[in-house]
């Protein structure tokens, strides 16, 4: 759990400025974690870009359950799964958008994990279907460590674009001023 706030504070507070060398460690850096702080951040971005914030809530995560006494989840849970598929998308997303991201990086663009994969699903994909695809491993990913079942979420999905599709209908009848029918089921 130490580890993990340490890593969290270290790449809240990464500054592309700071030397990713460990030596010497009196050196000013701007990372409030000290220069061990900004090495791994520096590391971390450079490897996973924004794929090592999930990285270290995961960390973070099995720290409490290991003080509570839970233990490690079993290899087949949800949480493994969830976790890979989350750090790999939002590894990902980041280069697939770079032009909506103000905010560089030393390293590669979503790391290099992000990079390697990106590169390989534009090519086989295109820009538009590697975003479609990371967004859906983006989607699996969250509905995998939240425990949410896909029909519960599809159901949930269904149910407000019904509600936001009569409402759209209400505000466009009485935008025209129209007399909605008798017999309409949307209002």
């Amino acid at each position: 759990m130490g580890s993990a706030a340490l890593a969290g504070l270290a790449l809240v507070t990464y500054a592309p400025g700071d030397s990713p060398s460990l030596w010497p460690l009196s050196r000013e850096v701007v990372n409030q974690a000290g220069p061990i702080g900004a090495s791994l951040a520096y590391g971390l971005f450079w490897l996973m870009g924004f794929g090592a914030t999930v990285f270290v809530a995961a960390a973070a995560f099995l720290g409490g359950r290991l003080i509570l006494g839970q233990g490690v989840p079993p290899i087949q849970s949800r949480f493994w799964v969830g976790s890979g598929f989350l750090i790999v998308s939002v590894a990902c997303l980041p280069p697939l958008l770079v032009d909506l991201i103000p905010y560089q990086f030393a390293g590669p663009p979503g790391g290099l994990l992000g990079s390697h994969l990106v590169d390989n699903e534009v090519r086989l994909l295109g820009r538009w279907g590697a975003l479609l695809v990371n967004s859906l491993i983006l989607l699996v990913g969250l509905l995998s460590v939240t425990g949410i079942s896909t029909g519960s979420a599809l159901a949930a999905v269904g149910s407000g674009a019904k509600k936001l599709g009569g409402f759209l209908a209400r505000v466009l009848v009485g935008a025209w001023g129209l007399s909605p029918a008798p017999n309409a089921l949307w209002l």
